[in-house]
């Protein structure tokens, strides 16, 4: 998988918030995970388009605790927040990938549907 870190300092709230090694660790797991790499060979494998990866992105939902966008040209955008605990982070992380997962399906099922999906995805997963 080609994956684009994009670690930036941001200024929220009068912190700089940036990601630890424990965040980007957790995001490390749950993409290994999804993709059935190293160790988790037994897991199904599945192939994850280039994602970039922001971390407090100013223009996430204030209520959000991480949100995946698709835009033209295939680009997939995945937002995390760093102030959140890793263990969180990495639930987020998967919830987020399931839904890169299914951009092909958006249209296709409903939306609940494909919130389902990622939240048993996360639960699923997160527990391994």
């Amino acid at each position: 998988m080609s994956l684009t870190r994009e670690i930036e300092d941001r200024w929220l709230w009068g912190f700089d918030i940036r990601p630890s090694a424990a965040h980007i660790d957790a995001w490390e797991r749950a993409s290994a995970k999804i993709e059935g790499r190293a160790p988790f060979l037994y897991l199904p494998r599945h192939v994850l388009p280039p994602i970039q990866l922001r971390w407090d992105d100013g223009g996430l939902p204030a209520t959000a605790a991480a949100e995946t966008s698709l835009f033209r040209g295939g680009v997939v955008v995945v937002v995390l927040r760093s102030t959140r605990p890793p263990d969180a982070v990495h639930a987020d992380a998967l919830h987020e990938l399931q839904h890169v997962l299914d951009r092909s399906l958006i249209g296709c099922l409903s939306p609940a549907m494909l919130e389902w999906r990622a939240d048993a995805t996360a639960e699923r997963l997160a527990r391994l």
